[in-house]
């Protein structure tokens, strides 16, 4: 097959949770034979060179990128307010990646097209004026539930208020494009039972997210007691989840284990994160693995988000040990105590670090059994190829 990917940001490098599940979609499909084209939003966030892509990632397919200055504005704000249209959706349309868009549609025969998130979505009458083969929306979240999550926690009453315009708008949007497409590819069940269920009539099924597999090199290391985060700070959840954990739970935990420390990886963290004893930031790190093997658990402290968090699959696949939230943990079907802990206050917290220090290698083991058995490439391809057979 001839795919065209659509993707609202790089997949290049496959650094953070979106691209890498993007990346995990042109490298299953690769494997399998297939041919994978990726158009690719270049953000300020994110911003790409084309030519700094490896070649090695080229074999899966060629990428092009079109900029678009997603950063979010008052004066469109303000206008899409006043129409009653989606902000968040409308940043990512510009005339030029239509142009781009056309000009592939036209010059190569597909036989199917990958949307990558809702924020792809403005482009799909564009994509279906020309083209009659399957159209799949990947739902890396349930964008609106993201969102309505982010606004029970806010307490300003005006941001509340304009945040919850701007959920009901994204909400009515995505449970529109979903009956639209030919289908649509939830990263986890819950997803999958969550949209089968407000819209009956969608197509829509679990394509799991995966990982290259690898054999894991384990490292000898004594338990210090050493955790922490990796994730971007410009990810809403994150930096939520974040403040929340080192404001409210590391100083309970702090006065139980008084020597351990949080460390904390990634992108964009703000000048004005709280500072606390114990607490590390070490900023966008060379080697996320690296990072990763270096602590004891990896702490996924959510209270915010839907889909799959990629890190924690990384971090499993790592010999890395995770503590996480119920939201941190959801659609992965992990089991507390045999997979990771799962934790919602400070005392559960300390409790699942010190059952760690003798528990870490039977969670390891188990985990990383969970990541072959549900997140492998082959295994996810295969799911989506047999669905991609029925339309």
């Amino acid at each position: 097959m001839k795919i065209l990917q659509l993707c609202n940001k790089s997949p290049w490098p496959p650094k953070e949770g979106g691209s890498i599940a993007m990346t995990s979609v042109r490298q299953g499909l690769a494997l399998q034979g297939h041919y994978v084209h990726s158009l690719v939003v270049n953000t300020p966030k994110m911003p790409l060179n084309t030519a700094d892509i490896s070649k090695d990632y080229l074999v899966d397919g060629p990428v092009e990128s079109v900029f678009i200055d997603t950063r979010p504005k008052a004066l469109p704000a303000f206008k899409d307010l006043m129409k009653k249209t989606s902000y968040q959706i409308s940043r990512f349309y510009h005339p030029a990646f239509e142009a781009k868009l056309r000009e592939l549609l036209k010059k190569e025969k597909w036989d199917l097209v990958i949307l990558e998130s809702v924020y792809m979505m403005p482009y799909f009458e564009i994509i279906r004026s020309t083209f009659s083969k399957p159209i799949v929306l990947r739902a890396h979240n349930v964008e609106h539930i993201v969102w309505k999550r982010i606004l029970k926690n806010t307490r300003n009453p005006l941001k509340k208020r304009y945040l919850a315009v701007l959920q009901s708008q994204l909400k009515k949007y995505e449970l529109d494009a979903i009956k639209k497409v030919s289908a649509v590819a939830c990263i986890s069940d819950i997803d999958t039972e969550y949209f089968q269920k407000t819209s009956p009539d969608a197509n829509v099924f679990t394509f799991p997210f995966a990982l290259d597999e690898k054999e894991l090199e384990p490292k000898e290391k004594e338990f210090d007691f050493h955790f922490g985060h990796i994730g971007s700070m410009d990810w809403a959840p994150n930096l939520e989840g974040l403040r929340h954990f080192v404001l409210k739970m590391w100083p309970v935990i702090l006065k139980a284990i008084p020597f351990a420390e949080f460390h904390l990886a990634g992108r964009h963290f703000p000048q004005n994160f709280p500072k606390y004893s114990g607490v590390i930031i070490h900023g966008e790190v060379e080697d996320a693995t690296e990072f990763m093997q270096s602590l004891d658990a990896m702490i996924v402290p959510l209270l915010s988000g839907s889909g799959v968090r990629i890190k924690i699959v990384e971090a499993m696949q790592n010999g890395v040990p995770v503590i996480s939230t119920p939201v941190g943990a959801e659609g992965l079907d992990l089991v507390n105590g045999e997979h990771a802990y799962i934790c919602e206050t400070a005392a559960e917290y300390i409790k699942a670090m010190n059952l760690l220090k003798e528990n870490s290698e039977r969670i390891r083991r188990n985990a990383l059994e969970r990541v072959k058995t549900r997140h492998s490439l082959k295994y996810a391809t295969e799911i989506l190829l047999s669905q991609l057979e029925k339309l």
